[in-house]
């Protein structure tokens, strides 16, 4: 601070010198001005300017102004820090003992956590412990910092308005009293000033009077009031004067430069010595206190923010090793219902193993199940993928079509997820029986491929399309048709050739199929080429593919006619078409009367 009164009293030093530096240029100016008049005999008026006293009275003015307006921004300052750190601490000890709270109601709830996540820092509860901990701990912080900003207002509050106007009130009036003085010496310079100054013009005006004398002398112009004589006794008296001047002009400009010097002495006394002193004092240690007051707050901040990144950054680090497969094999850990053992897999009571035994058709029973589900898988297969297309598709109409339809849309995916979902476990089933079949011996893969060659041949799908393209219910036929075909009576050991009556009538929509009348009587000669299709000859002698799920096996209802007359049952000749009928009814067939082949689910 000291350095920069210093600075700043040089400053205004110098440019009190160029004006004392302007002084000492009139003084030299006036000897030119007065050789150049005794030359010429011209009469020049000294230059109109303002007494120096009344300069510097302005001067030291400006300066009681500056100070008092210095001492009113550091006052000000003072009571805004005082303020700032007051308000700061209670918002710190409120935000603080909030966080805290805020932590405590968490801290007390029972999270549903496992025995293995308080050990692994990649455990979610664990990450989401640690946030609860770091926010009591951050909470914390801050009330600390309360307090060093409360500490802060406190020492503000000692540097107050009151103190700082007495010690202005002090300095002011040593201020005054050395300009007073100061004042004092530039008044005598002053009359120095104006005594040499009337002297000078004095002489010039005898010099010129002398000159004019002299002159008429030399022309013999007396005019009508002036003899030669009289003009003799004014050359006389002029130069009488002129001497007098003379004797008088060393003492009087000695003395005026003497009392310059001086005056000088004393400005640079004042603006290097007394007023950086008046200065310093009158700041004291406020800068030093400034300098306190401003770290404290500061570090109060540095050290709640440090404290709340180191906290949190190992909190970041943990979040980013969270994963389900990790936080998934934790629960596993503690949750061992949810892992499948050895013990927990169906198997009848007392056997050690159940397998396939070969029947008495030959095997060609298994045959027939080795076919049917090969074609099974397959189907659930090519319905996973139309289902994964169709869900693509609606994804993407759903982002266009208007909010209004976009409840229908989000439904639609909603079935056909669970199209897909049963798929997926339908050829997870069916996959199994063929992995025991083939362990049987059986030809699973040839059926496989085959099944595969069907599928891909003709595309299954119905004659026309829904107007959007994107039906997901045209491949919904996953229920109870395994149960169905598995409950069909005969079916596994059913021979060929067989009669059977068609309780649908069906139009041909290929060339290898045949069309068929509700009533008509077929003979079924040997299995189709896709699964529920057989191919059956009429009373024509045409052949062609017809869906198996339209005809009633007339030797089914025979042997159940027959069973009902062994046993004495009462129940009327048409209630097996009727159960049989019901059965197919309930079985949701994929087909409906009259739809093509190629209609079944892909």
């Amino acid at each position: 601070m000291g350095v920069a009164c210093n600075e700043w009293a040089g400053q205004s030093g110098r440019r009190s010198l160029e004006r004392r530096g302007g002084v000492e240029l009139q003084f030299r100016a006036t000897h030119t001005r007065c050789g150049a008049g005794c030359g010429t005999g011209e009469m020049q008026p000294p230059p109109r300017k303002g007494k120096l006293s009344q300069v510097v009275k302005l001067h030291f003015a400006e300066q009681l102004c500056g100070l008092q307006s210095k001492q009113q921004r550091d006052a000000e300052l003072l009571e805004d820090i005082r303020s700032y750190s007051k308000q700061r601490a209670a918002i710190e000890r409120e935000y603080g003992q909030a966080l805290q709270r805020l932590a405590s109601q968490f801290v007390k709830r029972e999270w549903q956590r496992g025995r293995s996540d308080a050990g692994d820092s990649r455990s979610v509860f664990a990450v989401w412990k640690g946030i609860i901990e770091g926010t009591a701990y951050t909470g914390q912080a801050r009330v600390t910092a309360s307090e060093s900003y409360r500490s802060l207002a406190a020492e503000a509050t000692k540097s107050s308005r009151l103190s700082k106007e007495r010690m202005l009130k002090k300095s002011m009036e040593q201020l005054q009293k050395a300009q007073a003085e100061l004042l004092e010496t530039v008044k005598e310079l002053d009359k120095a000033k104006k005594q040499f100054s009337h002297l000078q013009r004095s002489s010039e005006v005898a010099k010129d009077k002398a000159a004019d004398v002299e002159a008429r002398l030399r022309k013999s112009d007396r005019r009508i009031f002036h003899t030669k004589a009289s003009l003799q006794k004014l050359s006389a008296k002029f130069s009488m004067q002129m001497a007098e001047y003379s004797k008088q002009r060393a003492g009087v400009q000695n003395e005026y430069v003497l009392m310059l010097v001086s005056a000088n002495a004393h400005l640079e006394h004042y603006y290097h010595v007394e007023l950086p002193a008046i200065m310093q004092a009158l700041d004291g240690d406020l800068y030093e206190r400034l300098r306190d007051h401003l770290s404290t707050a500061g570090r109060a901040e540095v050290e709640s923010c440090e404290i709340t990144r180191d906290w949190f950054q190992s909190i970041s680090e943990a979040a980013a090793r969270v994963c389900r497969e990790q936080d998934l094999l934790l629960f596993l850990q503690d949750h061992t219902a949810f892992t499948l053992v050895p013990e927990q897999r169906f198997q009848l009571d007392g056997i050690q193993e159940v397998s396939l035994l070969q029947p008495e058709d030959g095997g060609a029973s298994l045959e027939k199940e080795a076919r049917r589900w090969a074609m099974r898988a397959t189907r659930d297969s090519k319905n996973k993928a139309h289902g994964e297309e169709v869900l693509q598709k609606l994804e993407a109409r759903r982002h266009q079509v208007p909010e209004a339809e976009a409840a229908v849309v989000e439904r639609q995916m909603e079935e056909v997820r669970e199209n897909i979902w049963k798929a997926e476990v339908g050829r997870a089933k069916a996959e199994a029986r063929l992995a025991l079949l083939r362990t049987a011996g059986l030809d699973v893969d040839s059926w496989l491929a085959g099944a595969v060659r069907a599928a891909g041949e003709l595309p299954r799908t119905p004659s026309t399309e829904a107007p959007t393209g994107l039906d997901p219910t045209e491949f919904d036929d996953y229920d109870s048709d395994e149960t169905f075909e598995e409950a069909e009576p005969g079916h596994a050991a059913r021979t060929y050739p067989y009669t059977c009556r068609v309780i649908f009538g069906y139009q041909g929509c290929h060339a290898d199929e045949l069309s068929i009348a509700q009533g008509e009587e077929l003979e079924v000669i040997e299995d189709g080429d896709m699964e529920e299709w057989v191919k059956a000859r009429n009373k024509a002698g045409q052949v062609g593919y017809v869906p198996e799920k339209y005809l009633l096996s007339l030797s089914c209802v025979g042997s159940e006619l027959d069973s009902a007359a062994s046993t004495g049952a009462t129940e009327p000749s048409g209630a097996a078409l009727q159960r049989q009928l019901s059965s197919i009814m309930a079985a949701e067939l994929v087909l409906e009367p009259g739809e093509p082949r190629g209609a079944e689910l892909p």
